[in-house]
């Protein structure tokens, strides 16, 4: 692993919980955003959990738990992934690299916590860690956000249609249908003058 990797395990976390909206403008593609950020951030959380769990209980104890902290990690970042993956197919362009950051990035906020609140066996900074693990939904918003500003852009550059401004919910009241009616009659003018 690069030193930049690296670095990077441990910068990103904190970037996308102080400051989030920025984190996910990064374009970074594919696969290798989960081998070489989240495995890795796993793996050192994991190990954190161990080593916390080695002040209270028995080393066999605080092993078995880190490999299942880890192996929790990693297949519900990949559950994740997944599902998102699949409710989002058919709604923006990009699929599969949205649904791979919003389960990355999520989860790189939620595991560090959760990991450390298993890792503190019990009391007030273990729960405090658990409320803070739920900070990973403010990362979600923000990424939900920013995928629904992709998904506007998607259905304006694919669609003819909706060129000019259209509201997507159903009009409320008759003047909402008149101006809906009258910007399709100039969307569709408007085509037919370009062809």
């Amino acid at each position: 692993m690069k030193k930049l990797d690296i670095k990077g395990i441990f910068t990103r976390p904190r970037k996308l919980l102080l400051h989030p909206e920025t984190e996910w403008r990064e374009n970074i593609e594919g696969i290798e955003l989960f081998k070489n950020f989240l495995v890795p951030l796993s793996v050192l959380s994991s190990a954190c959990a161990i080593l916390l769990r080695l002040l209270s209980t028995s080393p066999l104890y605080a092993i078995g738990t880190g490999i299942i902290l880890f192996m929790a990690s990693i297949v519900g970042s990949y559950i994740a992934y997944r599902v998102s993956r699949e409710y989002l197919s058919n709604k923006v362009a990009a699929a599969n690299r949205m649904a791979l950051r919003l389960a990355v990035y999520s989860s790189a906020v939620f595991i560090p916590f959760h990991c450390l609140s298993s890792g503190f066996s019990e009391g007030f900074i273990s729960q405090l860690m658990a409320i803070c693990s739920l900070l990973c939904l403010r990362t979600l918003y923000v990424g939900l956000n920013q995928l629904t500003a992709l998904d506007v852009q998607y259905r304006h550059r694919h669609h003819w249609l909706t060129r000019d401004r259209i509201p997507d919910h159903h009009p409320a009241t008759i003047d909402d249908y008149v101006q809906n009616t009258h910007y399709l009659r100039l969307n569709v003018k408007t085509y037919a003058k370009r062809h």
